[in-house]
């Protein structure tokens, strides 16, 4: 697995207006995720939508973060609250 796919997660499922999506995937952390804080903690190094917005709903977003640990807390946040199975 290469480096920038380990440290990237696909976040779906948002709003598609004009936007940050930093602001976005923040907003998610915090009230899906329930991430305190994570503005000060969790550091990104490129947030982008992907493809083209589909017509039963938004385009995903796809992040990298700066430190693998990062997305590593995530993903063992999202499997406690029941985000993803695995």
């Amino acid at each position: 697995m290469s480096i920038a796919v380990r440290n990237a997660m696909d976040v779906q499922g948002t709003q598609q207006e004009p936007e940050n999506t930093k602001e976005i995937v923040y907003k998610f952390m915090e009230e899906d995720m329930q991430i305190s804080n994570p503005r000060d903690s969790i550091a990104f190094q490129r947030i982008d939508r992907v493809g083209k917005p589909k017509h039963d709903g938004p385009h995903p977003i796809i992040t990298r973060f700066l430190r693998y640990a990062d997305r590593e807390m995530l993903f063992h946040q999202a499997r406690k609250t029941t985000l993803i199975k695995g």
